[in-house]
C-alpha cells in the first residue's frame, strides 16, 4: 500500500479483510451520495470454482430480485431462473409481480405454476407479452449466519468490538 498524495491510499493486488462488517465508499466527499453495495459469494453449486456477485437491495429483509419479459404462446410461458436460484433462495418465499404489455382489454395474466425446480408457469388470457418480478428470501449458509451474528435490531450493549 502507498501513500502517494495526502489522504490517498493505492493498493495492488489483493486485500483481504477478515472479521469487518462492511466497507463504504463515497465518491463525493460530504455529499451521502454512495456508491454501489456489492457483495460475492461462494457459488452455491460450485462453491470451490466459481463465485456470484449480486448488488444489494435496502431492507430488514435479504431479498434476491430476478425479472424478465415473456411472451405467452396459447396463453402460457414457462420462465426458467438461473440453474443455482433453489441452492440459494428459500422456495416458497416468492412474492410475483406480473404486468401484461400491450395486453387487450380485458385481459388477464396469472402465476399458472409457482416456482419449482428452477422454473414458473404464467399463464394469460391472450399471447401477450408480460413483464414479470419476482423477490424472494435468500437462504445460503453464509447469509444465514450473517444474520444469525448480525441481527436486524440488536442492542448497542450486545456488539463485538468492530461490529
Amino acid at each position: 500500500m502507498t501513500n502517494d498524495r495526502n489522504y490517498t491510499a493505492r493498493i495492488r493486488g489483493d486485500l483481504y479483510l477478515d472479521g469487518g462488517t462492511n466497507i463504504w465508499t463515497n465518491s463525493n466527499f460530504g455529499s451521502s451520495v454512495w456508491g454501489i453495495k456489492a457483495f460475492t459469494i461462494d457459488h452455491p453449486l460450485d462453491p470451490e470454482n466459481k463465485i456470484l456477485r449480486h448488488y444489494c437491495l435496502e431492507g430488514p429483509q435479504v431479498w434476491n430480485v430476478y425479472a424478465g419479459n415473456v411472451q405467452l404462446v396459447n396463453g402460457q410461458a414457462v420462465v426458467e431462473l438461473p440453474d443455482y436460484y433453489s441452492a440459494l433462495n428459500l422456495v416458497g418465499s416468492e412474492i410475483y409481480s406480473l404486468t401484461p404489455i400491450r395486453g387487450s382489454a380485458p385481459s388477464w395474466v396469472q402465476v399458472k405454476e409457482e416456482v419449482k425446480n428452477n422454473r414458473f408457469v404464467i399463464e394469460g388470457s391472450s399471447d401477450m407479452k408480460v413483464s414479470w418480478t419476482i423477490k424472494v428470501l435468500r437462504n445460503d449458509p453464509g447469509c444465514l449466519e450473517d444474520l444469525r451474528r448480525r441481527p436486524v435490531e440488536q442492542m448497542k450493549s450486545e456488539l463485538e468490538t468492530g461490529n
